[in-house]
């Protein structure tokens, strides 16, 4: 089984994207490598890869089984008892996250407290013990994504065992209790750890806490936006350099004692699960942890076995401890940036480099369909800036801050530095939108890769490789089919127009949060600043689609929850020309936008057709100030239907519509002001002959909408209607052979 146990690896793998996220391709790439084992026609290897593959089967399907039958029911009003460790807190003004598990079933779950009291927030900031609380909330399941290219945290938390949490949660009784082995005392040093480094300098507690104990603060990479545009991720995730300068720290010390090497061996291998415990158990350390167990196993058996097959090893055994570890992106970049490693440990250190970057690039371009091509730079240059500069300085800045913090403060003024370096190259033109790649192209291209690792003089599969690319780009950026999309942004509306071969792209609306001033305590006051919805949504979707630039983007009318999140949309998608109601044009927060970005503000009345579109305007009839009774309406015919926007317009400006079109039909309408009784008007609906409406509200606004006398006005003209509320993404695509209605979440 020498250099054969990749094979039993791989049918792990397969298995595991087949049954733990239901892909269907993974049973194609199955079936190959089952064929390719038997073309071997090495017995040993075919039976192991069956013993393997039926093994890993039943554990990932029991896996499945045991988080399916833990989802908890849906409870408005539900009380538990929860044991939580004192590193799992993040506390930020009068808001927690706690991450415990239930005493009766001991099930993992993820609470959302609102703190009541400034005692509450400075024992769950300050505790070192484990606690026992109760708390009451709204208990549901993960919340799943509503977009399209929207991070799913359903499914991200699922592949850490969690499938439930406790909303709008409050602490009933509260109570530390001493640690109960091991596991426990290595979470409380851990807290008593990050406390500690609290009281360290800016960037050296930053880099200290990401670079040592694996705690990523919530604010860390909106503070570093140039680490995750240069695509540095995986040197600020801890892995393996770490477990290599762990192993030579302890390896060190229990040498100088003069134990022999076997019995050193033993002890980094007890010595390394709990540093992964220490560490967070981040699932990037697991591989790392695994390979360095394996490497102590053979220095006590005096095996020698191949770098590839202790790979394939940390990979079947990564998926024993980590089930899901290669259903996120972290879990595969790290194997296969190792695998990267084996394969091209014969090349220079510059075409080695290069040829890693470009394995990173299918996985990148799938999840996060942008690469920077500075981050080629980037990487050269600060891969061994890394680990024979940063993380040893860090170790020594943390170590010495008691006794020289002259040394620390050094260090810290050098990580500013580099800080300073990475967001200056982070913010250079360089970026490219590529959309997300295909699969397939995704797969054959990560396989050209690392074949180029081994043959890097093959100019056919450099070749190949190229096509793959410039393939998957063309399939992405001149699609065959338009689209009109609402997109959920909550309490809000943003709709996405876009015709075949991407000859227009328009944004109708960018959604926004209403902001409510409210009157807050110091203590209750928050650090961290949250994503905006455009970020969370929007951009996702659009550079999803490799759309970086939209050809005009449409203000329907002021309020913030239609044009609130403009500012955050631009900074990453620019635009030509805005269109705004008349009136509209002089508001002063456009104006400063426009002298930063440099955008056409373009006045519009009825009836005007906006230009370079298809998009005709049927209000507003006079200049307005932007209310919504100034609301700028559009209609256009995509594929066989015709639409009608109607922003947050009232019954009274639909009635102008009425007598200013009478003969106007509409298959499609966008529902005014979010279903609110204050539009559509039973009269509207029965003259334009409507067939399908369109509602765009937050699931359990506070306004209530869609109303109560919406729906039944509706209902009574036998009118159809989604809702984002309820169906999530609400897409309609068409080309000249078909139209197709396509909802994220099905009813």
């Amino acid at each position: 089984m020498q250099h054969r146990w990749i094979f039993p690896a791989l049918v792990a793998a397969c298995l595991s994207a087949l049954i733990l996220a239901q892909q269907r391709w993974a049973a194609i790439v199955l079936l190959v490598v089952i064929i390719r084992i038997v073309l071997l026609r090495e017995r040993n290897v075919l039976i192991v890869s069956l013993i393997v593959g039926g093994i890993m089967g039943l554990w990932f399907y029991a896996f499945d089984q045991r988080l399916t039958q833990q989802c908890l029911p849906d409870m408005d009003k539900a009380t538990l008892e929860l044991h939580v460790q004192p590193d799992e807190i993040q506390v930020d003004g009068d808001y927690a996250r706690v991450t415990g598990s239930t005493l009766q079933h001991s099930q993992p779950i993820i609470v959302y407290l609102k703190l009541q009291k400034q005692a509450e927030q400075e024992m769950l900031s300050n505790v070192t013990q484990p606690m026992l609380i109760t708390v009451t909330g709204k208990l549901g399941r993960v919340n799943s994504a509503t977009n399209i290219g929207e991070f799913d945290a359903r499914e991200y938390f699922r592949g850490q065992g969690i499938t439930n949490t406790l909303a709008k949660a409050k602490i009933t009784t509260i109570k530390t209790v001493p640690p109960n082995g091991l596991n426990d005392y290595l979470h409380c040093w851990r807290k008593q750890v990050i406390l500690t480094f609290e009281k360290l300098p800016k960037y050296l507690r930053f880099y200290g806490e990401t670079l040592i104990l694996g705690y990523v603060r919530a604010d860390f990479y909106q503070e570093n936006q140039g680490i995750k545009e240069l695509g540095l991720l995986h040197l600020f995730s801890i892995s393996g350099f770490q477990v290599t300068y762990f192993i030579i720290f302890v390896g060190f010390i229990l040498r100088r004692f003069g134990w022999w090497q076997e019995i050193v061996a033993i002890l980094i291998c007890i010595a390394l699960p709990m540093y992964f415990i220490f560490s967070g158990s981040v699932q990037s350390l697991v591989r790392a942890v695994i390979m360095g167990m394996l490497a102590q196993i053979i220095i006590v058996s005096r095996k020698r076995i191949g770098k590839l097959d202790a790979w394939s090893w940390a990979l079947i055994l990564g998926m024993c401890v980590e089930p899901a570890v290669l259903l996120n992106l972290g879990g595969q970049l790290s194997y296969v940036l190792a695998l990267s490693l084996i394969y091209g440990r014969h090349l220079c250190y510059a075409v080695h480099v290069l040829l890693m970057n470009l394995v990173s690039v299918p996985l990148l371009l799938f999840h996060t369909y942008q690469w920077h091509w500075l981050a080629l730079l980037a990487n050269f240059c600060l891969l061994p800036l890394f680990s024979l500069v940063v993380l040893p300085l860090t170790i020594l800045g943390v170590v010495v801050f008691k006794y020289f913090p002259v040394i620390s403060y050094g260090v810290d003024t050098m990580l500013k530095g580099l800080n300073w370096l990475i967001a200056f190259l982070g913010n250079l033109p360089g970026k490219i939108v590529y959309g997300q790649l295909p699969l397939i192209l995704a797969l054959i291209c990560l396989g050209l890769t690392l074949h180029l690792l081994s043959r890097v003089t093959s100019w056919r599969s450099w070749w190949l490789l190229g096509v793959c690319y410039v393939l998957g780009f063309m399939i992405i950026r001149v699609p065959n089919t338009g689209e009109v999309t609402f997109i959920d942004v909550g309490q809000g509306d943003s709709i996405f127009i876009r015709t075949p071969q991407n000859q227009e792209k328009t944004l109708i609306d960018t959604g926004g949060r209403v902001e409510f001033a409210q009157e807050k305590a110091a203590w209750q006051q928050r650090q961290q600043v949250g994503q905006r919805i455009v970020e969370k949504v929007t951009i996702p979707y659009l550079f999803k689609q490799g759309i970086a630039r939209l050809d005009q983007i449409i203000l329907t009318h002021a309020d913030a929850d239609h044009m609130g999140d403009l500012a955050t949309l631009l900074q990453q998608v620019r635009t030509d020309k805005i269109y705004v109601g008349a009136g509209m044009e002089k508001l002063p927060t456009l104006v400063q936008l426009q002298r930063r970005y440099h955008f056409k503000i373009v006045a519009i009345m009825a009836p005007q057709q906006l230009a370079n579109t298809q998009l005709q305007a049927l209000m507003p009839m006079k200049v307005g100030k932007g209310k919504n009774e100034d609301s700028l309406v559009t209609t256009a015919v995509f594929g066989n239907q015709r639409f009608l926007f109607m922003g947050d317009l009232d019954q009274a400006g639909e009635k102008m519509i009425m007598r200013q079109y009478p003969m106007l039909r509409v298959d499609v309408l966008k529902l005014g002001h979010h279903g609110s009784k204050t539009s559509t008007a039973p009269e509207f609906v029965k003259q334009i002959k409507l067939q399908l409406a369109i509602i765009s509200a937050g699931r359990n606004n506070m306004y209530g909408h869609p109303h109560q006398d919406t729906i039944t006005t509706l209902e009574a003209e036998h009118v159809q209607y989604v809702s984002t509320a309820k169906n999530g993404m609400i897409s309609y695509r068409w080309s000249r052979k078909y139209t197709e209605w396509r909802t994220m979440i099905s009813e």
